[in-house]
């Protein structure tokens, strides 16, 4: 990953203090060959070959300067470049904050930290083609077009959000984060809070853990999510080891969904790569205290990826999951298998 430095050029505009500011800009380019096989029930089979954005495509500016006092200005610029129909920037990170002894405390657009504690410890960083498949754990199944089918889940990146990460404390770090989406009329006033806890402890071993909940989730009166999870990881040396567990809560209407879910990832290192396999699985739902039977899946990917530069890496991965016909309410169970060839360049 190269950094491109401009401090001197534009020192002129950042020149309130005694340290010219630094700009670092990042261009990601990832696309991949997908060759898919499915079976669905009650339909049938079918098998095509893919070439598309692997999730990743975007041009990213980081900036920070010197206020003095012991004060310091960051900030994060980012533009999704993957066609005119979701290209900007209220689906990527986008924020201005401040950092001190307080540790930092940012406003904008953000990648909260319980997806990143969560679905980013898949060691392809939920891109790459995957599609966060199979590592689903962290939400209720859904379409979200009605009120049966609502697809709750907390991660995602909210656009009107205050965080703060308290600084290190003997390996303990602290988080916590204020989302205000408002609403369309006097009666929804969208919001929600999370807080989190990361402790890195001597030998290596990483805990976090996190709880959050949303109010008039999803512009709808009355609806709430609520979630928690808890992280750990190891690095042995010749390989590392993280898994994850969670539980999503959601209330739509009178009616409440809770489901829950498991993930394990391992990572081995090689002379110019690493090896990545995922497993990850989610139980059946239950809806108003009632288990629905056939309502979770199960998946894996294995796969390699190549550091063919400081810069390019590429890759090969295969995916594979199974989804029982309830996970999504009414769509039919399915088995689904892709292998991948991609290259991704950072610039």
């Amino acid at each position: 990953m190269k950094k491109v430095a401009v401090a001197a050029a534009v020192a002129g505009a950042f020149a309130t203090s005694a340290t010219a500011a630094e700009l670092s800009t990042f261009i990601y380019q990832d696309y991949n060959l997908s060759f898919n096989s499915a079976s669905v029930t009650g339909a049938a089979d079918y098998d095509d070959v893919t070439v598309g954005d692997a999730g990743s495509n975007m041009v990213n500016f980081n900036y920070s300067d010197d206020l003095g006092n012991g004060l310091g200005l960051i900030g994060s610029f980012s533009m999704t470049a993957r066609g005119v129909s979701s290209t900007g920037i209220a689906n990527r990170n986008s924020f201005i904050g401040l950092t001190g002894d307080f540790g930092k405390v940012t406003i904008g657009t953000h990648e909260l930290l319980a997806e990143l504690e969560v679905i980013l410890k898949d060691g392809w960083d939920a891109n790459y083609g995957g599609g966060g498949d199979p590592v689903r754990i962290t939400r209720i199944a859904g379409t979200g077009t009605s009120t049966a089918d609502p697809g709750h889940g907390y991660t995602q990146r909210v656009n009107q959000s205050v965080e703060w990460t308290s600084a290190d404390m003997n390996g303990l770090t602290i988080n916590a984060a204020l989302i205000e989406n408002g609403g369309s009329t006097a009666a929804v006033d969208a919001q929600g809070t999370e807080f989190n806890a990361i402790y890195n402890m001597a030998g290596g071993i990483r805990l976090s853990a996190g709880v959050g909940s949303h109010d008039d989730y999803g512009g709808t009166a009355g609806d709430t999510m609520e979630f928690s999870y808890l992280t750990a990881s190891y690095n042995f040396g010749s390989f590392s080891v993280a898994g994850s567990v969670a539980e999503v809560e959601s209330k739509v209407g009178s009616t409440v969904h809770q489901q829950s879910g498991s993930h394990i990832n391992v990572t081995m290192p090689t002379a110019s790569g690493r090896v990545i396999f995922n497993y990850a699985t989610q139980g059946d739902r239950d809806e108003g205290g009632v288990a629905q039977t056939g309502s979770g899946f199960s998946g894996y990917d294995i796969g390699y990826m190549h550091d063919a530069s400081a810069n390019t890496k590429l890759y090969v991965r295969f995916l594979s999951s199974s989804v029982d016909a309830d996970y999504d309410w009414d769509t039919a169970a399915s088995d689904k298998e892709t292998l991948q060839l991609g290259m991704r360049y950072v610039y």
